[in-house]
């Protein structure tokens, strides 16, 4: 089969081809034939040869109409590039971490994703994208600029369940890192995956224990740090699991705290980069540090990537505007988690440093739900050895839900 090239020429095809299906009508892409026989499809494709696939590929794109022919025979070829790259996943061949293609890089990222039990549902160009498992394409636009990792998580492909922790933190009490790591390891003794806090109440030295800490407990697939200012940068560390080993990345707010157009928050900010997290069997994960949320950037990569949910460490006086955008991001069934910062929640008395918004549907009909502070409240009690929020999330007919929404004190 002509995917074996060097050079990544497939891929550079498939981006090619991608290109040009993103410039045309999407009525045309929608109209396009579902069903499919990959081997019978493979069989077809694999008798003709690379050069000429790329001949005739090069002549219906110049064309100045396409009949549905033309357009049926290039989505044939993305469909079988997208199916044989499945193979090299599997088989641990191909290097997930970079993109795939090499030519059209101004233009067009590609990148390898597991394919996930819960599906991407609805968004910008979703009915196109959903027909790829495999690969990830990201539009570079002239006027948004950004940079992707890639992080890829092994899970059981029958996990049907995420368990996430938030374990908030408050700047005021002497023993914050000491009932942090108490939290921590509860949360993690309870079966949590993801565990993430607030911005602006950690350490380096704190991220050197929370290490220390986690590195023996295979259950977690990511955590991040409570973010804390290093040499004029908010950042949070993120420790991921990659074949059964801790590694280590950070994430850099590239977006300060700004008040009538004045920036008030006095670290550097640079073209924002942002941490896409595959977990095998689950889904796609992203973090980001509280008004970076807004960002142009994080829009756009939040649509692009059809993630399944967005994590966001805050020290946040308000949650409406977290709220008013929430709710645009989870109409396309995402899962929208914040973590404040307790010390700002009693200085402005919000109910709950938890933050949660996500999709549901009740009596048929389509509605966004805000549950954090509804469902449950804080007392703030932090004499309290340990504290955390334990959010439950399972896979109901390829859509995440809420299971079970809880705080854990103790």
């Amino acid at each position: 089969m002509w995917d074996t090239n060097i050079n990544n020429e497939i891929y550079n095809i498939f981006a090619k081809i991608y290109l040009f299906f993103n410039k045309i009508d999407e009525v045309k892409k929608i109209l396009l034939n579902d069903n499919y026989n990959f081997i019978e499809l493979e069989n077809i494709i694999g008798i003709e040869k690379l050069d000429d696939i790329k001949t005739k590929i090069t002549n219906i794109i110049s064309k100045d109409k396409h009949d549905s022919n033309d357009l049926q025979y290039l989505l044939e070829i993305l469909l079988i590039i997208d199916y044989r790259l499945a193979v090299k996943i599997n088989n641990n061949k191909i290097n997930m971490s970079k993109p795939l293609n090499t030519l059209f890089s101004d233009e067009i990222m590609l990148f390898p994703k597991y394919d996930n039990l819960i599906e991407k549902r609805s968004g910008a160009n979703i009915s196109f994208n959903a027909k790829f498992k495999n690969i990830l394409p990201i539009i570079i636009h002239n006027n948004i600029k950004y940079n992707v990792l890639n992080h890829y998580i092994d899970s059981y492909e029958s996990n049907k369940e995420l368990i996430i922790a938030a374990i908030p933190m408050q700047n005021n009490i002497i023993n914050k890192e000491e009932k942090y790591l108490k939290s921590l390891e509860k949360a993690i003794d309870e079966g949590a995956n993801i565990l993430i806090s607030s911005e602006y109440s950690g350490s380096s030295e704190l991220d050197d224990k929370i290490y220390d800490n986690i590195i023996k407990y295979p259950n977690i697939y990511f955590l991040f740090s409570p973010s804390y200012n290093n040499e004029g940068s908010n950042i949070t560390k993120i420790f991921y699991k990659e074949k059964n080993l801790i590694k280590e990345a950070k994430y850099q707010k590239h977006y300060p705290f700004t008040i009538r157009g004045k920036i008030v928050e006095d670290i550097k900010y640079e073209e924002p980069t942002f941490h896409l997290f595959h977990v095998k069997g689950i889904g796609i994960f992203s973090v980001v540090i509280c008004k970076d949320f807004f960002s142009p950037q994080t829009d756009d990569f939040i649509k692009q990537t059809q993630l399944d949910s967005i994590f966001i460490l805050s020290m946040t006086e308000s949650y409406s505007e977290f709220n008013s955008k929430s709710s645009d991001v989870v109409r396309h069934k995402r899962v929208v988690l914040l973590c404040n910062d307790c010390e700002t929640c009693i200085k402005k008395n919000l109910p709950s440093p938890v933050f949660y918004s996500y999709y549901s549907k009740k009596n048929g009909v389509d509605k966004n739900e805000i549950s954090s502070w509804i469902d449950i409240k804080c007392d703030y009690n932090c004499s309290k050895n340990y504290c955390y929020f334990f959010i439950k999330l399972k896979n109901n007919n390829k859509q995440i839900v809420l299971s079970d929404f809880n705080h854990k004190v103790g």
